[in-house]
């Protein structure tokens, strides 16, 4: 590892920690909003719901719960969307309903009926006034939402910036070995498809590449002549087992977009 790549990483570990502060202030905002939505709501659907009702608050919902014998778990008795008549706009202007309609007569869903009559007699009376608050909560949270968030983005931005960095050093590196020693990758004998392989003609593939080296090229710089270092396990009629083999050849006029990408795919296999 480079001294360069080592110092960005220690500030990418920096920002990691810096970020993970901001998300959770962002988190806390979000946290308080939510809780300020449902001490609301608690204030105008206390008189419709029954005891053991349970609410349960999104930003723009609620769901009223209440616990079912048959189900064993906090079936949805009627859920509220507190929006806006477009994504652009900033206030909600609408209350929509929504719950499920059964010929299911038991009791529990005899009272279900009765609590889905209550929140709309709640609606009908006071649906202006639950509109203005939710939009009075949802202004006094604005700023300071999206101070978070952008503070959270900016530091986001800072680290993909800093992780591309890393990516080009290593890249050029690579880049570089290919017209000196050689680009070597690391060999599993036992799975040699892992291997890469490299198209020297539209009609020609060279597979298990062991090792590749562009020895020149070409004018243009768009094609180069490569020596590639290719493995095989063969079939050994007289040890009577698969014996590990290696072959050196070169091919000329190959494109060089197609090297460099064979490389650069391939960069975590590189023998360092």
């Amino acid at each position: 590892m480079s001294k360069k790549i080592e110092l960005i990483r220690k500030v990418i570990i920096k920002d990691e920690a810096a970020l993970e502060k901001l998300r959770e202030i962002s988190h806390g905002i979000e946290k308080d909003r939510i809780a300020a939505y449902t001490k609301m709501y608690e204030r105008y659907f206390k008189d419709a719901m029954m005891e053991g009702d349970t609410l349960e608050v999104s930003d723009s919902y609620v769901y009223f719960k209440r616990y079912s014998k048959e189900y064993n778990y906090h079936k949805e008795i009627i859920s509220l969307n507190v929006r806006a008549k477009s994504w652009r706009d900033n206030d909600a202007d609408s209350i929509e309903t929504s719950f499920y309609s059964t010929n299911d007569n038991s009791e529990y869903e005899l009272k279900r009926m009765i609590t889905i009559g209550r929140v709309g007699m709640v609606i009908l009376d006071f649906k202006d006034d639950i509109i203005a608050e939710y939009n009075s909560i949802r202004d006094s949270f604005r700023e300071p939402l999206k101070k978070a968030n952008i503070d959270k983005n900016h530091m986001n931005s800072k680290i993909s910036k800093l992780e591309n960095e890393i990516n080009q050093i290593q890249e050029k590196a690579v880049l570089d070995k290919l017209e000196g020693d050689g680009v070597e990758f690391k060999v599993d004998k036992e799975d040699l498809y892992k291997l890469p392989s490299l198209d020297v003609r539209w009609n020609w593939e060279v597979r298990y590449i062991k090792k590749i080296k562009i020895l020149s090229e070409t004018k243009s710089g768009l094609s180069a002549n490569i020596e590639v270092e290719t493995c095989s396990n063969s079939f050994d009629y007289e040890l009577k087992k698969n014996v590990f083999k290696t072959d050196v050849r070169k091919f000329d006029r190959v494109r060089r977009d197609k090297i460099d990408h064979l490389v650069t795919w391939n960069r975590e296999k590189v023998i360092s």
